[in-house]
């Protein structure tokens, strides 16, 4: 399997080298390859990818809202979120984690 997250975000002078690199696995192993990100700017890698053709396309594309994952914050822990530092973020995210394990 290969995964190229937020991939969207690659630099525009490597964005077409890098769907050519993945894509190239196909032909030598067969691999489930998983292309994911948001949104970063018109004509990047999911904006292609979205425009082919459906008979052209080589991949099943999937359309995820931000909304399915909404509920799960309130209004509070998302100004939270956004205020804080990264590493303050992944200590937020890990305690939340655990609480709702013990739950």
């Amino acid at each position: 399997m290969i995964v190229a997250d937020e991939s969207s975000y690659f630099d525009t002078s490597q964005i077409q080298e890098a769907r050519e690199t993945v894509e190239r696995y196909w032909a030598k192993s067969d691999p489930t390859i998983v292309l994911c990100s948001t949104p970063a700017r018109p004509m990047d890698p999911m904006d292609q990818i979205k425009a082919e053709p459906e008979d052209k396309c080589i991949y099943k594309r999937m359309f995820l809202s931000y909304k399915l994952d909404w509920a799960k914050y309130t209004y509070r822990e998302l100004l939270l979120q956004k205020s804080m530092s990264k590493g303050m973020k992944r200590y937020w995210q890990r305690r939340k984690k655990e609480e709702e394990k013990s739950k």
